[in-house]
């Protein structure tokens, strides 16, 4: 009777190296959706954070803005920048509304792809990088424009047209590296 025991053992223990391998793999899956899910949540919350900060100074009020939405899809071939889109469809979906031009915050990896309206923010506004007339030089800072790429680091966000202007000129200061 002692022998019959013994010889179930190994299966037993075969089963249960299966069954927690299984717990396992399907446990790791939870976790990376779960870790998905919360990057996406953050790059979405980037997008609004900026949303509001374009809004801020198109008001008339200078403001700084920290810009670093997470790395954690495929950056190789990722893309951040502000997007004039000219579809009256894909402006209804993303804004609302029936408007035939809008303003959007894209952020695009291999593997995600987020757009946030800025439906405040004119489809005409300007982030000026060439008329050093109108943005200064600043020490410790390059300007950055905003519809070729977002680089991701500190800002300074400064009106140049006056809260009275409908097509706001904004010059985007980013703050260079050890400065």
């Amino acid at each position: 009777m002692k022998n019959r025991g013994q010889e179930g053992a190994p299966f037993e223990v075969l089963v249960s190296v299966v069954i927690m391998t299984f717990v396992i793999i399907i446990a790791l899956q939870a976790m990376k959706v779960v870790t998905d899910e919360q990057c996406k949540a953050s790059i979405q919350r980037a997008g609004s954070d900026l949303k509001t900060k374009i809004q801020e100074v198109s008001k008339g009020n200078d403001t700084t803005l920290n810009f670093d939405p997470p790395k954690c899809f495929s950056n190789k071939k990722e893309t951040i920048q502000l997007k004039t889109l000219d579809d009256q469809a894909l402006c209804n979906f993303y804004c609302g509304g029936t408007r035939q031009h809008c303003l959007m915050f894209l952020f695009d990896a291999e593997d995600f792809r987020q757009y946030t309206c800025l439906e405040s923010a004119s489809v005409l506004t300007q982030f000026i990088t060439q008329d050093a007339s109108t943005c200064e030089e600043r020490d410790g800072y390059k300007l950055q424009d905003f519809h070729s790429q977002i680089p991701r680091g500190s800002y300074v966000l400064v009106n140049k047209s006056g809260s009275d202007n409908v097509f706001p000129k904004i010059c985007a200061y980013l703050r260079v590296q050890g400065a």
